[in-house]
């Protein structure tokens, strides 16, 4: 789930934010800006809201299933060994180069 977050969080929230409170602190209509600011927050908070409605439905469906408990810890934890290691070695732009290629196979 954290991966996901991350992958789904970053280019969501660095660009869009930010043009958006620079825009809004050049508007003279303060306004337009508070709507801005909350359709924002309402769009990044609504998918947030319903993932967690349904989490522990998926929660204990996961939990009846030992094999998945037994090799996700493992799992995580070389995924995270291997992004600490993309980032250790500022190499981490090799993977968004692999995904972009793989996307182009695709379309």
């Amino acid at each position: 789930m954290g991966i996901c977050f991350g992958l789904a969080w970053t280019p969501c929230v660095g660009p869009i934010l930010a043009s958006i409170v620079s825009y809004s602190a050049i508007e003279a209509n303060y306004k337009h800006s508070i709507i801005m600011l909350f359709s924002y927050s309402l769009g990044l908070g609504i998918p947030f809201i319903a993932g967690s409605l349904g989490l522990m439905k998926a929660l204990t469906r996961i939990g009846k299933n030992p094999l998945f408990l037994k090799y996700y810890g493992l799992f995580m934890s070389l995924i995270l060994i291997f992004f600490g290691v993309l980032v250790f070695t500022n190499s981490i732009y090799l993977l968004n180069v692999y995904i972009q290629k793989m996307i182009n196979i695709f379309t």
